[in-house]
């Protein structure tokens, strides 16, 4: 790679960059061109001594950053794009660190393996030419060889995995590939797993020079908590001083009507009239607003058990994605206004007791819970011993608290609608019948939590990532025969 001046040509390795002059080898050299040199290093620089040229036959393509580019290696002929990769690999090599300082090995499972349909959708499966009706499914996640690592005796193991994901699209090519940090413990509970983690992600922080997370423990919320008070179970807690829940507009004189609010607590009347008047330039007659400036913190029975400080005011709109984003810009602008201080880098939040079965689950049974394997809590085991964390918005990981008694687990498959549990999970059954400790598996969406500590799309740490169908721009594949 190279740039040219008015005397000498910018030459750029993985070193750095380095000037040297304009030798007739290295006459009409462009920007993109492999050169080889020869150099003696000296008190006043670089003194060369011979050059190659390997030139480009043609012209470099535009927006080679873009992940839909089918020329998106050709990106890391940007020093820019070569240093992002390489302080993602510094993450993958103090993970590894900590992790092995706390006594895990990593032990790396097969990719190929029965079908799971662990997280509701059907694997990819790869046949032999040789054999068309026999079959293999490629893993979305390494839950299940990790678990019989933990029963066997490998007590601490992690596995950086490659996973495969069938996501429903309109386009039946859409698959996705990603790398997973998967943990496999024996023996621990949920409380400890968050210490070891939170630990974990000091780490990585500290070591790329990052704003700090917090030493722990991070905060947090039981899954149905966290809907009433943000109305979301992916919610931004950098801005948690500023519930955003969605509410019934029967109070505020709309009946049976669903509006998403921004609650701000300790509002003074200048802020009230600047909230009103961006609410009414923004949102026109859509919007909702109420101001208690006399102390009466009425809020309070309108979202029960929820804490705000008087005196407060609400605002908001009928829900919708125009909503979240007004609502967002508002808890952002507010929060300086406010607190005296600039809202924090990062915002963890860990969300715990989540649903055995979601939503879309319980309507459709098409497909079984993520916390299929989990054990279950509460009089009748509607909740799972499971738990997520959210970062600035963005869920980076789940964890669990497995179940071990093979008779639970055959409850949980039939509430799951699972039609012939022995056939899918016989192998998996049959280790529990031999005796299994408690087991925990914790799951790390790898890719995602270095976009998101560098504060870059996902596509800028990943090598060749998929285009929005899910397709690979260098081949085109997958294809259709």
């Amino acid at each position: 790679m190279t740039d040219r001046s008015a005397d000498a040509v910018q030459v750029t390795d993985s070193t750095g960059s380095i000037a040297v002059e304009s030798w007739a080898e290295l006459a009409g050299v462009r920007t993109g061109d492999a050169v080889e040199l020869q150099v003696t290093k000296s008190a006043d620089g670089f003194v060369g001594t011979s050059a190659r040229v390997w030139p480009m036959t043609a012209t470099l393509p535009q927006n080679v950053a873009s992940g839909d580019s089918p020329y998106s290696y050709l990106r890391f002929r940007s020093g820019e794009a070569v240093e992002l990769l390489r302080t993602a690999d510094r993450a993958v090599t103090v993970a590894r660190s900590y992790l092995t300082d706390h006594y895990f090995v990593e032990a790396n499972t097969p990719q190929l393996w029965r079908a799971s349909r662990e997280y509701g959708e059907s694997e990819l499966r790869v046949t032999d030419p040789a054999d068309p009706e026999s079959g293999s499914w490629l893993l979305q996640s390494p839950t299940l060889p990790a678990m019989l690592c933990a029963i066997g005796g490998v007590d601490r193991a992690f596995q950086f995995s490659r996973c495969f994901r069938a996501e429903p699209s309109a386009s039946p090519l859409k698959a996705y590939e990603f790398t997973q940090l998967n943990l496999a413990v024996t023996f621990t509970c949920v409380e400890e797993q968050m210490r070891l983690l939170e630990g974990l992600f000091e780490a990585v922080n500290s070591a790329l020079g990052l704003p700090s997370w917090g030493r722990g423990p991070f905060p947090v919320l039981d899954y149905d908590a966290c809907l009433r008070r943000f109305g979301s179970d992916t919610p931004d807690y950098r801005y948690g001083a500023f519930p955003t829940p969605v509410l019934d507009g029967g109070p505020f004189g709309r009946p049976g009507q669903r509006i998403r609010a921004l609650i701000v607590p300790r509002c003074t009347a200048d802020i009230a009239h600047a909230l009103r008047s961006m609410a009414d330039r923004h949102l026109g007659t859509e919007t909702v607003f109420q101001y208690n400036s006399d102390g009466a913190v009425t809020l309070g029975d309108v979202i029960p058990g929820l804490p705000l400080s008087a005196p407060v005011a609400l605002v908001g709109c009928a829900e919708g994605e125009r909503a979240e984003a007004f609502v967002r810009k508002l808890a952002q602008a507010l929060y300086p206004l406010i607190t005296g201080e600039q809202p924090p880098a990062f915002g963890p939040l860990w969300i715990r007791r989540q649903p055995f079965l979601s939503e879309e689950e319980h309507e459709a049974r098409s497909h079984h819970s993520k916390c299929l394997f989990g054990q279950r809590l509460g009089p009748a085991g509607e909740l799972s011993d499971s738990y997520d964390l959210v970062v600035n918005g963005v869920e980076l990981l789940s964890g669990s608290q497995n179940e071990v008694e093979p008779g639970q687990l055959l409850k949980n498959f039939a509430h799951a609608g699972v039609s012939d549990p022995e056939e899918m999970y016989g192998y998996y059954l049959e280790a529990l019948r031999f005796g299994a400790p408690p087991l925990h598996n914790t799951s790390i969406g790898w890719e995602r939590f270095v976009a998101l500590l560098l504060g870059v799309p996902m596509r800028d740490v990943m090598i060749m990532p998929k285009t929005g169908s899910g397709q690979c721009a260098v081949t085109g594949l997958p294809a259709k025969s």
